[in-house]
């Protein structure tokens, strides 16, 4: 146990000090070298990983950036309604979007919001299955209901 917590320790301090380093990229560019080398350094990617890496970094940069970014031009009009399910841990999107991540403000038709208590990766993919099989008999009833309508 001593041994991992000393693991635990030098992992920690390992982020920290690389955070710090980051932060003192002159651009994001420059930042992505520089934690592409420090991941090629401690062993985590092989040298020869370094462009695809590079490329994937960028293009999931992008990819947030554009999702952050994107307004529609105008509301969508419908007739039917919209489901939204969500984990509970959905802190910076609540705060930023709202409790219907900006649904109502896209869209003029009914939204519904489900909850499911975890993370957005735990919601699918929980060790006791109980978000599993609630995400299953929640979609179940949605589409379900969607076609009796």
């Amino acid at each position: 146990m001593r041994y991992i917590n000393l693991r635990f320790t030098y992992l920690l301090t390992y982020c920290v000090q690389l955070s710090s380093e980051l932060l003192r990229q002159a651009d994001w560019d420059a930042r992505v070298t520089h934690m592409i080398s420090a991941l090629i350094s401690a062993g985590f990617i092989s040298d020869e990983a370094r462009s695809d890496m590079c490329r994937a970094v960028t293009t999931y940069h992008r990819n947030m950036q554009n999702g952050i970014n994107y307004r529609p031009a105008s509301v969508v009009r419908a007739a039917t309604r919209v489901t939204l399910i969500r984990s509970s841990d959905s802190t910076w999107q609540l705060a930023r979007l709202g409790e219907d991540y900006g649904l109502s403000a896209v869209y003029d038709g009914e939204t519904d919001v489900h909850i499911i208590p975890g993370t957005h990766d735990s919601i699918v993919s929980d060790v006791d299955d109980k978000n599993s099989t609630r995400l299953a008999c929640l979609l179940d009833t949605v589409l379900s209901s969607q076609l009796a309508h």
